[in-house]
């Protein structure tokens, strides 16, 4: 209706201009007004505290999802795997991952994506190309993006010869005209 579609729409404003408690405020304008909150508008909420790190209130807000029968998209997780990155516990967002599959939740590039940034950034090669092949596996494309976190992973464990060689194979599957710009 009219008021979720404006609640969500100022959720999204509040979460683009960093501010979760606003975005927060928001979604419990619409509780105490009889609304009841949708995946999005969790999803909009719980992405704004994961940007600023605020781990644990993205996380008390995905219990109240739960509490509330209200499931979790892939969104919503992606944005928890997010805030675990960002707070640099990297197994937990690798483990959140693993969760979605487990309920049957396929996550999609950007949920991968944004585990292998982090590995990325923390200089683990073996874990971003694993991913890679998980995701493979499971059919989903392995993107410039995501061969560009295996780059820096290797090169951020200084293994830049490595890098170079992912870097030649990459062109040699590339169509010619990405690499002629």
């Amino acid at each position: 209706d009219a008021e979720v579609s404006t609640q969500a729409a100022y959720a999204r404003l509040a979460s683009a201009s960093s501010t979760p408690e606003v975005a927060e405020s928001w979604l419990r304008r619409l509780q105490e007004t009889g609304g009841t909150p949708s995946v999005e508008n969790f999803s909009v909420v719980v992405d704004a505290f994961a940007k600023q790190g605020q781990v644990d209130k993205a996380l008390e807000l995905m219990e109240e999802m739960k509490d509330l029968e209200v499931p979790p998209s892939v969104v919503t997780y992606s944005s928890a795997m997010h805030a675990w990155t960002k707070a640099g516990n990297l197994d937990r967002a690798a483990s959140t991952l693993t969760k979605m599959m487990q309920i049957r939740l396929a996550p999609d590039g950007v949920a991968y994506g944004t585990v292998m940034d982090g590995f990325a950034k923390a200089g683990k090669p073996d874990d971003v190309i694993q991913m890679a092949e998980q995701m493979k596996a499971n059919g989903i494309p392995v993107t410039v993006r995501h061969q560009n976190s295996i780059l820096e992973a290797l090169v951020k464990a200084g293994k830049p010869n490595d890098a170079a060689r992912w870097l030649l194979q990459m062109s040699k599957r590339a169509p010619q005209s990405r690499w002629q710009r």
